[in-house]
């Protein structure tokens, strides 16, 4: 695949315990220990934009980065396709997930793009559903 490739990409995270964080402009949130799974995508440099959310050093810029900064990223997913697929996935996935409300989702009408589960196993029975691949070399 190459850089210029449209992909919507799935991070795992794992919060190991319940913490509280500040998330920019979203203000403080309350994070329970499990895994969240942040659904993103990236119209062109999805390698580098996969790169930058496993980074702990940067500026932060979208609400991911809060969160990656405490507790790093332990698996992506990408599926390459359509922008309009993320908006999908994460619309589907509010109805089989608890989510914060608004978060990583100030560009969208979605309400959120962070999903939690206790299990990771549940994030990774719908990820294989709607077909993602897991990527490890990034």
């Amino acid at each position: 695949m190459t850089h210029g490739h449209k992909m919507v990409y799935i991070l795992i995270i794992r919060v190991g315990r319940d913490i509280h964080l500040n998330i920019g402009k979203l203000g403080r949130k309350f994070f329970k220990k499990g895994y969240y799974c942040y659904i993103g995508s990236a119209m062109k440099g999805w390698i580098g934009r996969i790169k930058r959310h496993r980074r702990e050093d940067k500026r932060k810029h979208w609400h991911i980065d809060y969160l990656t900064e405490k507790f790093p990223v332990e698996q992506v997913f990408i599926k390459k396709s359509p922008k309009e697929e993320e908006s999908r996935i994460a619309q589907k996935m509010q109805n089989f997930f608890e989510f914060i409300e608004g978060f990583g989702s100030s560009d969208t009408h979605n309400r959120s793009h962070l999903f939690y589960s206790e299990k990771k196993e549940k994030i990774l029975s719908f990820i294989k559903e709607e077909e993602f691949y897991e990527i490890s070399n990034i």
